[in-house]
């Protein structure tokens, strides 16, 4: 009797090693595309929460240090929402390994109602089973050597 609950958590053992975490989503690039557009739409569309929720663990835990002051971070975004109608779009993608490179092209409205271009690069990391965003290493063309 022994000898059969022995292979039968034997089994079990073997058996839910090779098993998926389902939670889990592969390194993939068409992931860190999906999860890009998707933080962006939560941005454009005010759903500030949901976009939080897509950077990395370290980054939301720093982000606000109070309740207060995430209360005035959210009302400067939509202020910023309202007053600059933002727009991006994806340029290209560079994986390498557990970190992802991100160009962004965009733009804001401008007061004499034109727009101003411009490009953003984004850190993006996979941990925990995703992609996240790292803002804290975002940056323009401006930090980059110049040619």
């Amino acid at each position: 009797m022994v000898l059969v609950f022995w292979f039968f958590f034997a089994f079990l053992s073997v058996w839910s090693y090779g098993q998926k975490d389902l939670s889990a989503h592969e390194a993939s690039e068409a992931r860190l595309r999906e999860r890009i557009t998707a933080a962006y739409e939560h941005f454009l569309k005010g759903r500030f929460n949901e976009f939080i929720e897509m950077r990395t663990a370290r980054e939301r835990r720093m982000m606000f240090e109070s309740e207060e002051e995430k209360q005035k971070g959210l009302k400067e975004w939509k202020m910023y929402l309202d007053k600059e109608k933002p727009t991006f779009e994806l340029t290209s993608v560079e994986i390498q390994g557990k970190r992802a490179t991100v160009m962004m092209r965009g733009s804001i409205l401008q007061a004499d109602g034109s727009r101003s271009m411009s490009t953003i690069f984004d850190l993006w990391v996979y941990e925990s089973g995703d992609w996240f965003l790292d803002t804290a290493h975002r940056t323009g063309p401006e930090a980059f050597p110049k040619e």
